[in-house]
């Protein structure tokens, strides 16, 4: 996770996370006053996926215990149906995948990935 200042030209800043970066404009991704308040979810991916989207045959990774956890961030599909499809992700798709695990950070803290919580809860 790094930030940026914009050189386009727009006013504001900008957050990328690993693959992608959003806008201070977007709404649902607008910018925390602390910005390393993100690195908790680079750890989370490790744990849950060894921050792999995809399995090395190209297909999205699916969670071995609960098929229906998908990608980098093993975001439960059934779970989390509604609000997907409210904010128009989908998270087969690796960047929505991960605009979908910052959307539920800042909703819902790290509680959803609680399972494991031993591995990235490190001091």
């Amino acid at each position: 996770i790094f930030w940026v200042e914009s050189k386009s030209g727009i006013s504001g800043k900008a957050f990328c996370v690993i693959t992608d970066c959003y806008s201070a404009s977007e709404h649902i991704f607008t910018i925390p006053d602390k910005p390393t308040s993100y690195d908790i979810l680079a750890k989370i991916a490790f744990c849950e996926s060894g921050g792999k989207h995809f399995e090395d045959n190209g297909q999205v990774l699916k969670g071995k215990l609960n098929p229906s956890d998908i990608g980098k961030y093993q975001i439960n599909e059934k779970l989390w149906k509604s609000d997907t499809r409210r904010l128009g992700l989908a998270i087969y798709d690796p960047e929505d995948n991960e605009k979908m695990a910052i959307w539920i950070y800042r909703h819902y803290g790290t509680n959803p990935w609680n399972w494991s919580k031993s591995c990235w809860n490190t001091k």
